[in-house]
């Protein structure tokens, strides 16, 4: 009875039910979460790792790290499989980091994933896995070059497996769209440390685009690694690149039916990429259909004011002032945006900014 309440609280938390894995568990340990002293070393240990997820969502780091460290020593004690035990160290690692402890979350990480490299019982899987639960907690938190770092490790255990072209290019996107971000700021680096950003992003996109199209993914399983080739693309200055890129970013969002958010990010995203080949003309264009395309896709006035913003900066490089001038007013009455360098970078469609 007891394991399969246990299998109900994990298959929860898989399915990201944690409200329903949070009942289990207090119908189980009561409000404190604690495994009863009667159950086995394992069976505790499986009830503390969901335990620990638990807390982790709730921002109770301290509380989730408890979980963690005694779900360790009681497998240990019933000498859990180490793929289990490797799994747990890295949960570990991940709880350090959102906490804000670099130092002890990369330590607990290295050891958990040593667990998993060193044992023949551990799949490859496991290992992929565990780099990209390990990059996404970093990314999260914004620190995106570490994990740019753990993605492309991913990578290239899923190469050494020789995983197929689908899951490749789906872990080729994810390792660019880390880099992603790095790219707004390369302006501000040194020439070799900006080509080497520049072209390690380029490649993730091209390799993904590659591999997904031999895959013959659905359309909308391709975009996102269109989109981020388009915008490397317009910032390493290859503008004609870009625009092909961008091109067949339209053509899949056609393709797929895609929602008005995608299709208003994208006009969005052709508008940034020509200001920065200094077209501005064309990229009012396509500014102002954003702007359309936005109304229909319930966009929050923090996100439709930074396309407002973009579109006052084109408008003041042509020479419209006057027009520059109310664009700027509608910007300040949507509630301005959140800093002065607004870009493609800081537009996903996957967030709750209406596409933006």
């Amino acid at each position: 009875m007891v394991s399969a309440e246990l299998e109900a609280a994990e298959a929860a938390v898989e399915a990201d039910d944690l409200d329903g894995a949070a009942e289990i568990l207090t119908a189980l340990g009561g409000e404190a979460w604690s495994p009863p002293a009667a159950w086995s070393a394992a069976d505790r240990a499986r009830f503390l790792v969901v335990a620990g997820r638990l807390e982790l969502a709730n921002a109770e780091f301290d509380d989730a790290i408890e979980a963690y460290r005694d779900a360790l020593e009681l497998q240990e004690e019933a000498d859990a499989p180490p793929v289990d035990r490797g799994r747990t160290w890295v949960k570990l690692a991940i709880a350090h980091a959102d906490g804000g402890d670099e130092e002890e979350a990369e330590a607990t990480f290295q050891r958990g994933v040593a667990i998993l490299e060193d044992s023949r019982a551990c799949e490859p899987s496991d290992r992929i896995q565990a780099w990209l639960d390990y990059g996404f907690v970093w990314q999260q938190n914004g620190d995106f070059a570490r994990a740019a770092k753990a993605f492309r490790e991913a990578v290239t255990h899923a190469e050494a497996a020789n995983e197929g072209p689908r899951e490749l290019g789906r872990l080729q996107t994810i390792y660019g769209m880390a880099l992603r971000p790095l790219v707004s700021v390369v302006d501000a680096l040194e020439e070799p440390d900006r080509a080497t950003i520049i072209e390690e992003a380029k490649g993730a996109f091209v390799r993904a685009v590659e591999l997904l199209q031999r895959a013959q993914v659905p359309p909308e399983e391709l975009l996102e690694a269109v989109r981020g080739l388009a915008e490397v693309n317009a910032r390493s200055g290859a503008h004609d690149e870009a625009r092909a890129a961008h091109v067949l970013a339209a053509r899949i969002a056609e393709m797929s039916g895609s929602d008005p958010a995608v299709v208003a990010t994208l006009a969005f995203e052709r508008g940034c990429s020509l200001q920065l080949a200094g077209d501005h003309a064309a990229a009012r264009v396509e500014l102002e259909h954003a702007i359309s395309l936005a109304d229909h896709a319930e966009t929050p006035p923090s996100a439709l004011a930074r396309v407002w913003s973009s579109l006052a900066e084109s408008l003041a490089a042509l020479g419209f002032e006057d027009e520059a001038a109310k664009a700027r007013v509608c910007v300040a009455d949507l509630g301005g945006v959140d800093d002065d360098s607004v870009d493609m970078t800081d537009f996903h469609s996957e967030t709750d900014d209406g596409g933006f």
